[in-house]
């Protein structure tokens, strides 16, 4: 005896069977994925590297990094870096700045 499976469908909000699940609701689920071939999977395992918070050597990045977290520590370097807001000048103080460079230069010779 087969038990019937009903979930909630992502397209219209009703439930619907699984084994009967309406053909327009899965052209609509299909429309809306994204149309890459799979999602990005990062993979648990690594080279064996020392926590030296802890001395202990591991090969899971899971692992790892809850070794770090545990020990008080936090990884660093794998964050974004933000590009430093360059100030605006205008031309009458670009060329102040152009000319102050230039006299620097000049009393050094």
């Amino acid at each position: 005896m087969s038990r019937a499976t009903y979930r909630k469908c992502q397209a219209c909000g009703d439930i619907h069977d699984v084994a009967a699940w309406p053909r327009t609701c899965l052209e609509q689920f299909r429309k809306a994925r994204s149309d890459l071939p799979m999602p990005y999977v990062r993979a648990d395992g690594m080279d064996p590297i020392m926590n030296h918070a802890n001395g202990l050597i591991y090969d899971s990045r899971s692992a790892y990094e809850r070794g770090v977290r545990d020990a008080g520590c936090e990884i660093v370097g794998s964050e974004k870096i933000k590009p430093n807001a360059r100030p605006v000048l205008s031309d009458r103080e670009l060329k102040q700045d152009i000319k102050t460079a230039m006299d620097q230069v000049e009393a050094r010779l």
